[in-house]
């Protein structure tokens, strides 16, 4: 709202598969499409924008700056992303996304599925955070009914 207010126009892009997009036809989720999608709505803009991409779409943005033959943005704000990862966390994220491939059955599965890649060391913030997903898919339930 801020930057509206301020005359800015921002966009809210969602990677293939994720958010309110659809799935990809070829089923190719690889970064660097994630990054040729971003470089063909960047295409369509006027000017270079500036980015922010949080996690995932921190990466994204930060390949497609740092990979594009062009200079196609005038910002890049990384959000829950560095530059260097840390393959040992890295590995860890992709082993608790493999651990169920056709999805979770409950929350609780999923945080026990976390807990057992992470350890301890996340417990302390993976209870607190499935409890509010409890609540908020709840609300939403009952909001449809």
């Amino acid at each position: 709202m801020e930057l509206a207010a301020a005359g800015f126009h921002a966009l809210s892009l969602d990677l293939r598969g994720h958010g309110d997009s659809s799935w990809a036809a070829d089923g190719d989720y690889r970064m660097d499409r994630q990054a040729d999608d971003l470089r063909a709505v960047l295409a369509q803009l006027p000017g270079r924008p500036g980015l922010v991409g949080a996690s995932l779409g921190g990466l994204a943005a930060l390949l497609t700056v740092g990979e594009g033959d062009m200079p196609c943005a005038s910002a890049l704000v990384l959000v829950d992303i560095v530059p260097n990862i840390e393959m040992g966390g890295a590995t860890e994220i992709h082993d608790f996304m493999r651990s169920a491939p056709d999805g979770f059955a409950s929350l609780d599965e999923a945080a026990d599925a976390d807990h057992m890649v992470a350890g301890d060391r996340n417990d302390a913030f993976n209870r607190p955070l499935i409890e509010f997903l409890r609540r908020v898919t709840r609300a939403d339930k009952r909001a449809a009914t």
